[in-house]
């Protein structure tokens, strides 16, 4: 499986690039390849540059998305999952696809072109994180969703 972690970004810390590594390698040994399309950050300076830029971000997303089979957008009105059924979900996702795309959308949140290309949405709950810091929980996450699909020892009820 393949996964294309999509996010649009600027100055991202290298705690945060170290935690995502950390995971993809985890990942890429189970042979599970995740790629990281980071997407600059356009400027937003007033409304007018809002508007351009998400609408310039959401194209380079779609493009990138297009390569892949099923896109998932992360979302805080989306599916919340436990980690037992984030595994559940997870196992559906590899029967339904080899290349998944899983989407972080910009500050102002998705746009209505990518949420109407989305085949579901996810929340990681109801707290607002940093988007940088989204990239490592939601890598993680899958790797526990993975893990716990292989009886392994790394989550623990």
């Amino acid at each position: 499986m393949q996964i294309n972690l999509i996010t649009i970004a600027s100055n991202v810390p290298a705690w945060v690039e170290a935690g995502f590594q950390e995971y993809s390698r985890r990942l890429a040994q189970a042979g599970i390849t995740v790629n990281l399309e980071e997407i600059s950050l356009q400027k937003r300076a007033d409304v007018r540059q809002i508007a351009a830029a998400r609408n310039k971000e959401s194209s380079q997303v779609l493009a990138i998305a297009a390569k892949s089979s099923y896109i998932v957008a992360l979302d805080e009105r989306g599916k919340e999952y436990s980690s037992r059924e984030l595994a559940e979900k997870f196992s559906f996702w590899q029967e339904r696809t080899n290349k998944l795309a899983v989407i972080i959308g910009a500050p102002e949140g998705l746009t209505d072109e990518i949420r109407a290309r989305a085949d579901e949405f996810w929340s990681l709950g109801k707290l607002t994180l940093p988007h940088t810091l989204v990239r490592v929980v939601a890598i993680e996450a899958l790797y526990r969703a993975w893990s716990i699909t292989r009886n392994l020892p790394y989550h623990r009820d």
